[in-house]
């Protein structure tokens, strides 16, 4: 039975963070193979056509809904459990998590596609600003810690993301949410595992209401870099967005 992300070679039973139990299986049969999920009292069935198919799990930023086809925001806003105070003139790094799910995809070499989507966290949505200007996010509750192996994932469902807080201020600032664009981001997992991990992020308050988020490049180092699904496009300013309406 397979484990964690990466091909899928016969079955394997995913358990999410919300304790929702999943079952995929495929069967290959000469030139096509029969893919199955069944999730609770909902079961879905795909045929697929073509020479040596292989099928992969790889995690997706859960910002797609109510399949992989639809993108309904580009933004994840972090709003950290325990908010963390940052020192005139100081940066800090430390880690905290984002929501994933799991993308199926199918290739016959170089060739990937997403067939399925399993979602392995309820949707929450949040309006980040003013009602006439603001940004609908993508909601999430996460701590905040210095210590990487805090978030080593047993289950599917989270991301480790890198931190960089930086005061630029000649006073104290209280950090309480971070909004991120996901189109920004590459996504890592490391196959036979549960784990994935996200570009670094830069996070800098410039005054005492706005702050720069910048974007990082990922080295995928033992891991393999996640496809992004084609319906994700680039932010305006690729490696760099900002928070205009507080933090």
């Amino acid at each position: 039975m397979s484990k964690g992300y990466g091909e899928l070679k016969d079955k394997i039973e995913i358990t999410t963070q919300q304790q929702q139990k999943t079952v995929i299986t495929i069967a290959k049969n000469n030139n096509k193979v029969i893919y199955t999920r069944k999730t609770g009292n909902m079961e879905i069935h795909r045929i697929i056509g073509g020479k040596d198919i292989k099928v992969t799990l790889q995690p997706v930023f859960s910002v797609f809904y109510p399949d992989i086809s639809k993108q309904y925001t580009e933004y994840i806003l972090i709003k950290l459990r325990s908010p963390i105070d940052i020192a005139p003139q100081e940066t800090l790094k430390a880690y905290t998590t984002m929501p994933v799910d799991i993308g199926v995809t199918v290739s016959n070499g170089e060739k990937q596609y997403f067939i399925d989507l399993v979602f392995c966290n309820n949707m929450k949505l949040a309006l980040y600003g003013s009602v006439n200007e603001g940004i609908i996010a993508r909601y999430h509750e996460a701590n905040i810690t210095t210590n990487k192996n805090v978030y080593e994932a047993n289950k599917p469902g989270l991301s480790i993301v890198e931190l960089g807080l930086s005061n630029r201020l000649n006073e104290w600032v209280t950090i309480s949410k971070i909004l991120v664009n996901v189109n920004a981001m590459k996504l890592c997992y490391k196959p036979s595992t549960w784990q994935a991990y996200t570009s670094k992020i830069v996070f800098t308050a410039i005054t005492r209401l706005t702050a720069n988020i910048a974007y990082h490049s990922i080295s995928c180092v033992n891991a393999v870099e996640a496809l992004k699904p084609h319906t994700a496009k680039l932010p305006v300013i690729k490696h760099k967005t900002s928070m205009p309406w507080g933090y």
